[in-house]
């Protein structure tokens, strides 16, 4: 069964399903624009409202609220920056995001966290 017929099942529509249908319609409109970030424009949504993505905020003066992103800002020179950019001669800024993305998969994925266990 598609995903558009399941909504005309003849019952009321939940909150979830007004939302299923909203972002089937802003799906639709992505598919014929070729283009998500321009469909949520067009709609009103923001990219951040449609990925379901919330955004929180640190308080202020105190790191250990966001300890995480503040000892990968510490790492990623250190560990990665200043011994890559030794090694390698980057021409191009693609060059060099191609580097840090597979480092970053690295130290998300493979690399042992003491923080989080």
């Amino acid at each position: 069964m598609k995903l558009r017929e399941s909504f005309s099942l003849g019952r009321p529509t939940t909150a979830n399903e007004k939302i299923a249908r909203r972002k089937l319609s802003l799906l639709q409109l992505a598919q014929d624009l070729a283009n998500v970030s321009r469909a949520c424009t067009l709609m009103g949504y923001s990219r951040q409202q449609f990925e379901a993505i919330e955004h929180r905020t640190a308080r202020v003066k105190r790191p250990q609220s966001n300890g995480i992103v503040e000892r990968l800002h510490r790492t990623l020179p250190d560990e990665h920056f200043r011994v890559e950019g030794r090694r390698t001669w980057f021409e191009t800024i693609e060059e060099m995001q191609a580097v840090v993305d597979s480092y970053l998969k690295g130290y998300n994925h493979r690399r042992p966290h003491e923080g989080r266990a």
